[in-house]
């Protein structure tokens, strides 16, 4: 006879959020952020099927990296690396379908560029950069599972006119497991260690998903907190620029703002419910059925 004893609310919480990590993909925003930072295996690994660069030794990785602009639109990179010749990188995960995908990553690459280069430094010293949008999606719907391009001439084709900045964008829509690249795709839409190719990137799977199980503190908590303090200081900084107390107070207000609605559209693509999202991250129910409504 089976018991009608209902778990404790705090035990069901708890299996509920084991059940989740365990569903967690490369795909998903925070799961990602967790999952490379400072991980130079895993990132430089990702980088050398992608762009066919075997002998890549990259030399920093960091999460949410922020460019800093004053007067036009920051940026913040998922996943920002250097390697050892100071050539700059950026891993971007993308869920939802955009339709500027290409601009936003010809203005990615630019602010990269543009931070690389010193005062009084000429424009030979501007590092290469490198965006990478590993897509949950056919980015151009035709059907391939790499999309990358070089500047020619459009006189002469044997003519480049490469500028030092490599796009590339990756379908995760397509399953191909004949190829190295196919067998890292499969990987990163993978939520099992044990069905993943490559060993580093399941023996890292394995390790933070068993910390972060059996960690008390919560993952999506500490994630989404330290985004919201990181808008807040870069609304601070430019609020400084400009030295008005207005712009501090408005800064502070929309970066904020801006995190709570991102980190909560990322939390609904992980499944988490409403009422915990608006626990998580201080809001109303009412305001994350409003980013429901408008998603």
């Amino acid at each position: 006879m089976k018991s009608t004893k209902k778990k404790k609310p705090s035990l069901q919480k708890d299996i509920e959020y084991r059940d989740l990590v365990g569903r967690l993909t490369l795909l998903d925003d925070i799961y990602m952020k967790v999952f490379f930072r400072d991980n130079i295996e895993c990132t430089e690994y990702v980088l050398r099927i992608i762009l066919g660069k075997p002998n890549l030794s990259v030399k920093s990785v960091s999460v949410d990296h922020v460019i800093p602009s004053i007067g036009t639109k920051s940026v913040r990179l998922d996943v920002y690396a250097e390697d050892s010749e100071g050539k700059k990188y950026d891993i971007e995960m993308q869920n939802v379908p955009e339709p500027s995908i290409t601009k936003r990553a010809r203005y990615y690459a630019s602010a990269m560029a543009l931070s690389s280069l010193g005062k009084g430094e000429g424009y030979g010293a501007m590092r290469e950069t490198y965006v990478v949008f590993v897509c949950n999606y056919d980015p151009f719907g035709k059907g391939l599972l790499l999309y990358t391009g070089e500047m020619m001439c459009n006189q002469d084709t044997s003519i480049s006119i490469y500028d030092g900045c490599r796009l590339a964008y990756v379908n995760c829509a397509k399953s191909d497991e004949s190829t190295e690249l196919g067998r890292l795709v499969h990987d990163i839409r993978c939520s099992d260690y044990a069905s993943m190719h490559n060993e580093v990137l399941a023996k890292h799977t394995k390790s933070v998903k068993s910390t972060l199980q059996e960690d008390k503190r919560n993952m999506i908590m500490t994630v989404t907190e330290e985004l919201r303090q990181e808008a807040i200081k870069e609304g601070l900084r430019e609020g400084r620029e400009k030295g008005r107390k207005e712009g501090r107070r408005e800064g502070r207000r929309e970066g904020r703002k801006d995190v709570q609605v991102e980190s909560a559209g990322r939390m609904l693509q992980a499944g988490i419910s409403v009422k915990d999202i608006a626990k998580y991250l201080g809001m109303t129910i009412e305001e994350v059925e409003e980013i429901v409504a408008s998603a």
